[in-house]
């Protein structure tokens, strides 16, 4: 049968044959009268079946006990409470005394195989949510070694926004030379691979200095910059091996960052909030600045950084001297901090988190003359020692010292107080108590001249 395909032009027709539907197969014989009829089926027994198993499977128990349970859920489940949730889920389970269960695992559940398993099965069938939230055990932080200490340091500059570079432990004698006695005098290598590298380094600052030269050069006004790693310093006695202690140090130049606007020229204070939040972290939680009036800072301009419970500085803080930053290469001022990290370990306290207070803080302003020559943290000691216990925090709001207006010799000062409690709302009665006590003890001190 054939049919013409419309859908085509005329003159082009086409022919498509339709196939017959297949006729169905059967498998016949042909009768004596030449008939044709089906076949019948031909059946035969096979036999008794045969089931080939060479190992027997024996089923893993588990032995769950009432002491586990507890210590691993972390609050009471009843061993009738847990049998009942496991022959649940087809884990049955027979008692063994009056607090242990042995479990009899089935061959569907390949990951049960241990105590725990089972407290996890029960714990997901009691729920979860049961369980109390408290923190782990802790016997304190361990003390950590050399490296996750230096680790800590390059961490916590690198939060601050500088960026860190790796310098060579090898420099040219005439990068020693500004720094100025002991540093000047760098144990000599008897072997340089050329004059660049013929002594060890004494400090971080030339290498630190060079790096914020070349960024500069290069059109990065603003550069902040830091290094981790040790020094070499030469022993007081030639027979004995050089120290090698390790440092922290940075480099500020430029401006501070600031918002929608270019920011105010890095200074000191810059400098020391890198110093101050350094040793924070490190676990130095008050340390103390000690003017500095020699060596590469500018006298005026650095401080030498003390802690309690060690005997001499753990670094420094402070303006480069203009003479030490173009003898190695930079015009710009530099502001340098500095830290020695193996000096701190008998200074160091332990980190401990705590909680956001939950009570409002009260704060009053106090305003005085005081001697020029007294620091900051001379003043602070002054105030926080009548305050008590509400005194939370203090901060420099005003260092005034026009000399059209200041007293001969004195400078304005301006400090805000910060009182709280941690258990109440505080009244103004208790703030103004805290606060006359303070103020008693600026009136007695013989420098000060309450504004």
């Amino acid at each position: 049968m054939a049919i013409v395909d419309g859908s085509t032009s005329v003159g082009h027709l086409v022919h498509r044959t339709i196939p017959r539907p297949a006729a169905t197969l059967r498998r016949c014989r042909t009768g004596r009268n030449g008939e044709s009829t089906p076949t019948a089926s031909r059946r035969s027994v096979a036999g008794e079946g045969v089931d080939r198993y060479p190992l027997q499977h024996e089923p893993r128990r588990v032995a769950l006990s009432l002491a586990g349970l507890s210590r691993l859920a972390g609050f009471e489940i009843p061993l009738s409470q847990a049998a009942e949730k496991l022959g649940a889920i087809g884990i049955a389970t027979t008692p063994e005394g009056v607090d242990r269960l042995n479990a009899t695992i089935p061959s569907f559940r390949p990951d049960i195989s241990i105590e725990e398993d089972l407290v996890e099965e029960v714990m997901r069938l009691v729920g979860y949510d049961r369980a109390p939230a408290r923190l782990p055990r802790s016997s304190g932080a361990p003390e950590p070694s050399p490296q996750a200490f230096s680790d800590r340091a390059r961490d916590l500059l690198a939060a601050l926004g500088l960026a860190e570079i790796v310098s060579w432990g090898f420099v040219p004698r005439g990068w020693l030379a500004p720094l100025g006695a002991p540093l000047a005098e760098g144990v000599v290598v008897k072997n340089p691979i050329s004059s660049d590298y013929e002594v060890m380094r004494t400090s971080l600052l030339p290498a630190l200095l060079d790096a914020a030269h070349r960024n500069v050069a290069r059109g990065v006004a603003d550069v902040g910059l830091f290094e981790v790693g040790p020094v070499v310093w030469r022993a007081t006695d030639a027979k004995e091996s050089p120290d090698e202690p390790i440092q922290a140090a940075a480099i500020l130049v430029g401006r501070r960052p600031d918002w929608l606007k270019p920011g105010a020229a890095v200074d000191f204070f810059d400098g020391k909030r890198v110093a101050v939040e350094l040793l924070r972290g490190l676990g130095v939680a008050s340390p103390r600045f000690v003017p500095l009036r020699e060596g590469v800072l500018h006298p005026g301009a650095g401080a030498a950084i003390e802690i309690e419970g060690r005997k001499g500085p753990v670094g420094r803080v402070g303006e480069v001297h203009p003479r030490v930053a173009r003898a190695l290469g930079l015009e710009q001022r530099a502001v340098y901090v500095e830290v020695l990290l193996s000096a701190l370990a008998g200074g160091r306290r332990a980190i401990h988190s705590v909680p956001p207070p939950r009570f409002p803080a009260v704060t009053r302003d106090i305003s005085f003359w005081i001697d020029v020559a007294v620091t900051a943290d001379e003043q602070r000691a002054l105030l926080a020692a009548p305050a008590g216990p509400l005194l939370r925090d203090l901060a420099v709001l005003e260092d005034y010292r026009d000399p059209k207006y200041a007293p001969a010799g004195k400078k304005g000062m301006l400090w805000s107080l910060t009182y709280r409690s941690d258990n109440r709302t505080l009244t103004d009665a208790e703030v103004d108590a805290a606060h006359a006590g303070v103020v008693a003890a600026l009136k007695a001190a013989p420098s000060v001249v309450i504004r």
